[in-house]
């Protein structure tokens, strides 16, 4: 679809549902098509590895990341530490793949929060040896790691930030302040997801804004009682 399409499709049916509810804006209408196409990249996600659809459906969203790996000292672990770029448009990690320096093993990746990390790094059984590197959550865009030896690349697949449909040009739109934006954006934008999967974000966002509409004048109806 096309984004005067999804505008088109999206108010088609929300006032086939909404049964004579309020005229939406251009801009809530983007934010319901945002926060469907949001909702479908999670539903999806959650089934990736087992799903050749969702494979489909996240593929325009999946992209490669080397890190850029800089040696961090670490008082309370005598072995290897690092930190370790990430993408700034990060979601979900797909895989992540370590090459060592003079070394062909592969070693396991063993995720820990930092609440637990001294403890791990202090069991000489859940430590870092050279079968195993521990790493942090990833929180921002860096990530730390634990490693007896020499880390050459550190390479991250993962599943991006997908954009906002948004409808109309936001500073230009008669109906609106003109300062409104969605994800730092205000101008037309379309979604990457393929087109197979269309007419479902439309669906979802009529079902977001009755939900919307529904909530809202549930809350009215307790204000004025």
């Amino acid at each position: 679809m096309t984004v005067a399409e999804f505008k088109n499709e999206f108010l088609f049916k929300y006032d086939a549902a909404s049964n004579g509810g309020p005229d939406l804006n251009n801009y809530e209408i983007s934010l319901c098509l945002t926060q469907a196409v949001k909702d479908i990249v999670k539903d999806y996600y959650d089934n990736y590895e087992t799903n050749e659809k969702s494979k489909r459906v996240l593929a325009p969203l999946l992209k490669d990341h080397t890190s850029v790996i800089t040696d961090n000292t670490n008082i309370f672990w005598p072995g290897k530490n690092y930190i370790i770029s990430l993408p700034s448009d990060l979601q979900y990690i797909v895989l992540e793949q370590v090459k060592l320096k003079n070394c062909i093993g592969v070693p396991k990746i063993q995720i820990t929060d930092l609440d637990h990390l001294n403890s791990v790094l202090n069991n000489p059984f859940k430590r870092p040896n050279k079968r195993k590197i521990v790493r942090t959550e990833f929180s921002g865009t860096k990530g730390e790691v634990y490693y007896e030896e020499e880390l050459e690349k550190y390479n991250i697949k993962y599943i991006k930030n997908p954009l906002p449909i948004i409808v109309s040009n936001f500073s230009t739109d008669g109906d609106l302040i003109g300062d409104e934006s969605i994800e730092g954006l205000s101008v037309i934008t379309s979604t990457e997801l393929p087109s197979f999967i269309h007419d479902d974000i439309v669906d979802k966002a009529v079902i977001i804004a009755i939900k919307t509409l529904r909530e809202n004048n549930l809350q009215t109806q307790f204000q004025i009682k």
